[in-house]
């Protein structure tokens, strides 16, 4: 019986095949009849690592990327090591990633160099693999996980580390100023409206993808309200109102924000009376249409 925490690798499978595909991997190692037991299991934990860095690293995305060079590649579809690089940090440049991010991503590559070859060592059938004892069975198995475990942690706290640093580029100020300069359903209101200050809560990167870093924000904004015609005496009112905001700026400039009006989702339902509405602005919101896999990975 392998000594090893299989749960540490099953929160990195996100798809119902992934999830499958490692449990059939390890039910291998149970029947102990089979003298090639221990090769399937490799084998079918070396696909699992394909599948997985496929889905994290979509090929189209990959070579769309500005750092992707045809003449590396693999007769011009993408590489493991250009996947691994995707995987990490989408888009970004290494220059920028180095020098303005300040991570070294070399020493992401020493991490996982061994247990890549690993990996690779035991998916052939040889002499000294085949029908091999349930002791050496167990120790090699449970050397294949840690391998496993290793790329997948390595990759998950790179890309975390990338997204901590591009916090760092970017103030909540800029971001409040655009979207103050882009609100503008709030008109529906009254005759006249105007913002008066946005505050964003909390924003996050939900996705790096071959030429966009998405975000994700919610705050509340401060308005005027103005009623009456030129030719009536005029009422202001001032109110707050929650809302939540999609929008995105280019891998090459962070600063470079974009928002497009219709992504701004301003919950007006306390004017109405409808009371709080908070669920129901979540469940309206539109969603961007990235893979979002990162956040569980």
């Amino acid at each position: 019986m392998i000594k090893f925490d299989l749960n540490s690798i099953e929160e990195y499978l996100v798809t119902k095949f992934e999830k499958s595909l490692f449990k059939a991997s390890i039910s291998y190692l149970s029947n102990s009849n089979d003298p090639l037991r221990f090769n399937s299991f490799a084998y079918s934990m070396r696909e699992l690592y394909r599948h997985v860095l496929s889905r994290l690293s979509p090929e189209d995305q990959v070579i769309k990327c500005d750092w992707f060079n045809i003449k590396d590649s693999n007769e011009g579809k993408s590489t493991r090591k250009q996947k691994l690089m995707y995987a990490i940090q989408g888009g970004l440049a290494n220059a920028y990633v180095i020098d303005e991010l300040g991570i070294e991503v070399d020493d992401f590559w020493l991490k996982i160099k061994d247990s890549q070859d690993l990996l690779s060592k035991y998916t052939h059938v040889n002499e000294d693999t085949f029908d091999i004892s349930s002791e050496d069975c167990d120790k090699f198995s449970v050397q294949i996980l840690e391998s496993l475990w290793t790329i997948f942690k390595a990759i998950s706290d790179t890309r975390h580390e990338i997204i901590c640093q591009l916090y760092h580029q970017i103030s909540d100020e800029m971001i409040d100023t655009f979207v103050s300069n882009t609100m503008s359903e709030i008109d529906i209101l009254s005759t006249h409206s105007y913002i008066d200050s946005v505050d964003i809560e909390e924003y996050k990167i939900i996705d790096i993808d071959s030429k966009k870093i998405y975000f994700f924000g919610n705050g509340n904004v401060c308005v005027s309200l103005n009623y009456g015609s030129s030719r009536d005496e005029p009422t202001e009112l001032q109110d707050e109102f929650p809302f939540e905001v999609n929008f995105f700026s280019p891998v090459n400039d962070l600063k470079s924000i974009q928002i497009n009006p219709e992504e701004i989702f301003i919950d007006t339902s306390s004017w109405f009376g409808d009371g709080d509405n908070d669920d129901e602005l979540n469940n309206d919101s539109i969603q961007i249409d990235h893979d979002n896999s990162f956040d569980d990975f």
